[in-house]
């Protein structure tokens, strides 16, 4: 009878190191990491970071922890003075099994905003060559009006400096209305840009123009403040600015903004 009961122990003491054995020599499946940190960085630095539309505590240089590694996430960097940028975060899940790596890292090159590249320069520099314009293809934007300026004088006046550049005939401008038509059509793509408004660049881009007209008019008592500038869709950068004071009746703005347009130009 004891024997009996001691062979019974040893039979259980066997299966359960042989289920410990197993146990060990089986591949165990992988373990998550805790979620990874993406890092962010900018030039320059101290721009705000968005994330998913949601405006994180941090600015650039930044670490900010990725809690849903199984999605896209959309970065967002703003600095004011600068265009906006964005990126794309794969999903993270590969790196917490220590698979192949998505892009963690994430550098912006911000590029300086028209006004703010005339603000670093000087102004009367900013001429072009007009017998350097044989490949300009140009976009106008509507005129920026502020002040008691109608805003039903808006397409008049665009279409006041559309019309000089197009008489200048060095180079082709698009006019209003197919501009509208393109931006429509590209609504799509409208539709990612920050708040819904794109930059003069990208609307230059979904257009298909490499040069883009900006134009400002402030009302400053009985005066009228007018800027004028042409920037280069590639680059980003102010290739033409002009600006003028003029004490004239309202009717009077079309003349003065294409003599502006005239004045971008040497």
């Amino acid at each position: 009878m004891r024997n009996r009961a001691l062979k019974y122990v040893i039979l259980v003491i066997g299966v359960i190191a042989f289920i410990l054995f197993l146990s060990c020599s089986l591949p165990q499946p992988p373990q998550p990491a805790p979620p990874p940190y993406i890092e962010i960085s900018s030039n320059p630095g101290g721009a705000i970071i968005i994330i998913d539309g949601v405006r994180q505590p941090e600015t650039t240089p930044a670490e900010i922890r990725i809690a849903d590694v199984n999605a896209n996430h959309t970065i967002q960097i703003e600095k004011e003075g600068y265009y906006p940028a964005t990126d794309i975060v794969e999903p993270l899940i590969s790196v917490m099994y220590n698979a192949p790596r998505p892009k963690t890292s994430f550098h912006f090159e911000l590029k300086l905003l028209p006004s703010q590249q005339v603000k670093q320069l000087n102004p009367s520099s900013l001429k072009i060559n007009l017998s350097d314009t044989d490949n300009y293809f140009v976009g106008v934007m509507d005129v920026n009006l502020s002040g008691d300026i109608p805003m039903e004088l808006q397409m008049p006046l665009t279409n006041a400096i559309i019309s000089e550049l197009v008489g200048l005939g060095k180079f082709k401008v698009i006019d209003r209305a197919n501009r509208e038509a393109i931006l429509r059509a590209q609504a799509a793509q409208l539709a990612v840009c920050p708040e819904g408004k794109c930059s003069v660049v990208e609307v230059g881009r979904l257009i298909g123009v490499n040069r883009m007209a900006i134009s400002y008019i402030s009302q400053i008592g009985n005066s009228y403040y007018i800027t004028l500038t042409m920037v280069n869709v590639e680059t980003g950068l102010v290739e033409g600015f002009s600006e003028s004071t003029v004490t004239c009746d309202i009717s009077e703005l079309p003349i003065h903004l294409k003599s502006a347009a005239r004045g971008l130009f040497k």
